[in-house]
């Protein structure tokens, strides 16, 4: 089981270009977390949530979260792939940080539904 708050880097092995992804949901009933992905922070970026440097350890400049590329994805695949590749783990993300992730999901007009309706189905307010 992956936690909510869970990081770890993803991206393309051949060039080892990575980004920090969170798990930004607790695990449901069918084995699926939400995960988002942070990028560098650029003009045209979505500003819902905007990270800086000493937001957590990996973060060494402006960033944000790319709800446009949040996903559902099995535990699974990601726990497979980080048992090959144990170097792409990173700490946990603070509560604090976790919790403005959370709320931008709903927020960001560049969520996909898919998400959103996972989210509001573990979260219902």
């Amino acid at each position: 089981m992956l936690p909510c708050g869970y990081t770890y880097l993803d991206g393309d092995d051949a060039l080892e270009d990575y980004h920090l992804h969170i798990v930004a949901s607790d695990t449901a009933p069918d084995g699926v977390v939400i995960v988002v992905s942070v990028s560098t922070l650029y003009r045209y970026a979505d500003k819902t949530v905007i990270l800086k440097a000493d937001d957590h350890p990996r973060i060494t400049h402006d960033s944000f979260i790319a709800y446009n590329f949040a996903k559902v994805q099995k535990v699974s695949e990601i726990e497979a792939r980080l048992a090959k590749l144990p170097k792409l783990v990173r700490e946990p993300c603070s509560a604090e940080m976790l919790k403005k992730i959370q709320a931008g999901i709903l927020e960001s007009e560049q969520t996909e539904n898919g998400v959103r309706h996972l989210f509001r189905e573990l979260y219902p307010e």
